[in-house]
């Protein structure tokens, strides 16, 4: 994410369309159930989410806002307080969901330095991974002389530019969701999380991220 447009001149926290995720570890399980438990609420975090995922004899508490210039440490603190626990250390940053041009000049741009951390969701790593996949199957081709230097950058561009429209689209999503009463927020939950429902959208959402 260091690598997003004027990293050099502003602070993280001055770049506009980003988001900023803290998350501790503890030695516990919170009675909350099995599963990942994810909170949208704003008595929580007003722009972002909470969640706990249990992590073998571990739970990960963390929230995420993408709220600029939010302060994470008061919010996760309050949360905890939820569960009758306190935060222990902990680890997080920035999210770079700040859409990028992903070539520059000769240079090839991965993952959240292209801001291909998707908006609502904060997924990044397997955004990441599929195109560093393919980028490296480009620059195999180049290298190899199958393609040209010019013809991998050009086809590169074209497989991050695919996800462009969705991407808009989940930030549009993620200001909406922003803005949406709890009530209405929790109706749409429970509508979703209907299997047949459940699966038609998560499977749109695997194919316009790149996963199928």
């Amino acid at each position: 994410w260091q690598s997003l447009s004027q990293r050099r001149t502003q602070p993280a926290r001055s770049l506009q369309t980003m988001g900023y995720g803290v998350e501790t570890q503890l030695p516990v399980r919170p009675a909350v159930g099995p599963g990942l438990h994810f909170y949208f609420q704003k008595r929580i975090v007003r722009n972002g989410y909470a969640w706990i995922f249990p992590c073998g004899e571990n739970t990960r508490i963390g929230v995420c806002s993408f709220e600029n210039g939010a302060r994470l440490g008061p919010v996760l603190d309050r949360f905890l307080e939820c569960f009758g626990l306190q935060i222990g250390s902990t680890h997080g940053g920035v999210m770079g969901i700040r859409w990028q041009e992903p070539v520059d000049g000769e240079l090839f741009v991965v993952g959240d330095a292209a801001g291909q951390c998707l908006p609502l969701t904060a997924e990044g790593i397997r955004t990441a991974i599929y195109f560093g996949v393919e980028c490296g199957r480009l620059l195999a081709d180049a290298l190899s002389g199958r393609i040209t230097a010019d013809e991998a950058r050009s086809r590169y561009r074209e497989v991050a530019q695919r996800q462009a429209r969705f991407h808009a689209a989940l930030l549009k999503l993620q200001n909406v969701v922003a803005r949406t009463p709890e009530p209405l927020l929790a109706t749409a939950g429970a509508c979703f999380s209907r299997p047949i429902a459940f699966s038609y959208i998560m499977n749109k959402y695997l194919t316009a991220s790149g996963w199928q």
